[in-house]
């Protein structure tokens, strides 16, 4: 009797636009983390003094529609969920909800993102070149 191979689903591309550069699209796979959400936030829009600040800089939590936070670092300060073990497709977001970034405790700014869409990935892209700025024209 032959054992059934088990495989991953094919991972589904999930973009995001940021409320502070009307240019951006992320673009994630639904594998991706929260924390690899953030982390391309801040690589392809300003975030931070003088907008040029990263992930490991500061810490920060995102907060979901329904309220709950998911914290950067290893450290609890708003909440036990970590966002760098959190995937994106099991957030359950909605094509037009939000995610709320509050980053660096001390001198706060918050940066909104917004759920455009997901769709599977196309016939010429390769997993390996996500996460991405598919910048908007």
């Amino acid at each position: 009797q032959q054992e059934a191979k088990k495989t991953s689903p094919t991972p589904t591309v999930m973009t995001f636009s940021a409320a502070h550069d009307r240019f951006a699209r992320l673009q994630l796979l639904s594998s991706h983390t929260l924390y690899d959400l953030v982390s391309t936030l801040c690589k392809h829009t300003p975030v931070g003094y003088e907008g040029s600040e990263g992930p490991n800089d500061h810490l920060w939590y995102v907060t979901t529609v329904d309220g709950t936070k998911y914290e950067s670092s290893e450290y609890s300060c708003m909440s036990e969920l970590r966002a760098n073990r959190t995937k994106l497709d099991t957030v359950g977001l909605s094509t037009g909800d939000t995610l709320q970034l509050t980053y660096d405790y001390g001198t706060t700014s918050f940066y909104t993102l917004k759920f455009l869409e997901q769709r599977p990935l196309t016939g010429d892209e390769v997993p390996g070149v996500f996460p991405r700025n598919n910048v908007r024209s």
